[in-house]
């Protein structure tokens, strides 16, 4: 399978709007790349950059290293998905997974192995000869993933394939993808808003906000070393709690509140303190002591809740196994492990500080 790069790639919309600026992105043989990021951000215009929908501004697309930006989208070895399934009303399944295969030159033999091969792989064979509006949503973009895969593509785009489906079907088509990722291999880029989603399928996780590329690396790199402030509060759900405040003499604390904590990073000054809700202690005498606060609501989400505390101005959010004893209006006492407390420099984009 090609490697998808991207090099240096930018739009600008007429009246100078820039939805990608300067995206430089390499797609290794066969990798599932997941593009995350708020509405917005860039991801869908990136897609259709690759898929050749529209022409960057500057910048190009290349397959292992030749430059695709020319050619048309049925010439470019690649294959899209949309987020509402694009299937044809008056074609039966069958003949939706088959279309544009002629175009590639198959005859009908060929065309009836593939088309098989993909119904199989998606469990959509007792569906080949429904048309469309009798099947449901997640039927239906089974079978729009199956005319992408029937084309054999080098390169799978996937534009939020999974966010109109409930949160059941959700889940079960994710474990799909992974599953049809393994057989196919194809270079995958995803993209999605979905915290669960993108951390779960991802091999390379890229985080995007306002055209820019913000992070890449392995998922859970990301998420336990945020390059900076947005990364982490985005990522996980809820995001990392953000307290600003300085650092004087290795000691922090925080604007407003009752909040202070030994400061690792050799940094003095504006700082904001950064620690994930799971890693949020309340009332527990493991972990180096933060401060005090009171439970302002507490979240019920099955196995564990979502604890909301009130710390002076400041607020935090503390993952806490049910049950539990907390009440709301009761004071608490806040700890974190010194390796849990991030660091970061001031402001919304504040990079991490080592």
């Amino acid at each position: 399978m090609p490697t998808l790069s991207l090099d240096n790639l930018s739009k600008t919309y007429r009246g100078g709007v820039e939805a990608l600026r300067g995206v430089t992105l390499q797609a290794p043989d066969g990798r599932y790349v997941v593009l995350v990021g708020p509405s917005g951000s860039g991801k869908s215009t990136l897609l259709r950059l690759v898929a050749g929908l529209e022409r960057p501004t500057t910048g190009g697309v290349l397959l292992d290293g030749q430059s695709i930006d020319r050619l048309p989208p049925h010439r470019r070895d690649v294959a899209m998905v949309f987020q509402q399934p694009t299937l044809y009303p008056y074609l039966t399944v069958r003949q939706n997974l088959g279309h544009g295969l002629k175009r590639l030159g198959l005859d009908r033999a060929a065309i009836g192995t593939r088309v098989g091969h993909a119904a199989a792989m998606l469990g959509v064979v007792p569906l080949l000869d429904r048309r469309p509006q009798q099947l449901s949503g997640g039927e239906a973009q089974r079978v729009a993933l199956g005319r992408a895969l029937a084309r054999r593509p080098g390169v799978l785009l996937l534009d939020e394939p999974l966010s109109s489906l409930d949160a059941a079907l959700r889940t079960q088509l994710r474990g799909e993808l992974r599953k049809l990722h393994g057989q196919l291999g194809a270079t995958t880029l995803h993209v999605t808003h979905d915290q669960a989603e993108a951390l779960s399928l991802a091999e390379l996780l890229v985080v995007v906000h306002e055209g820019r590329m913000l992070q890449s690396g392995p998922p859970m790199n990301l998420y336990h070393r945020p390059a900076n402030q947005f990364v982490a509060g985005f990522l996980g759900n809820p995001g990392m709690n953000l307290w600003p405040g300085r650092i004087e003499g290795g000691r922090f604390a925080a604007d407003n509140a009752p909040l202070t904590a030994h400061a690792a990073a050799d940094h003095s000054g504006a700082a904001t303190l950064g620690v994930r809700p799971e890693r949020l202690r309340l009332n527990e005498p493991a972990g180096a002591p933060l401060g005090a606060g009171q439970v302002t609501a507490l979240e019920p989400l099955g196995p564990d809740a979502l604890a909301h505390v009130s710390i002076g101005a400041l607020a935090a959010v503390a993952r806490v196994p049910l049950p539990c004893r907390l009440t709301p209006g009761e004071e608490v006492s806040l700890t974190a492990d010194a390796e849990d407390l991030h660091w970061f420099e001031p402001g919304a984009a504040g990079a991490r500080i080592e």
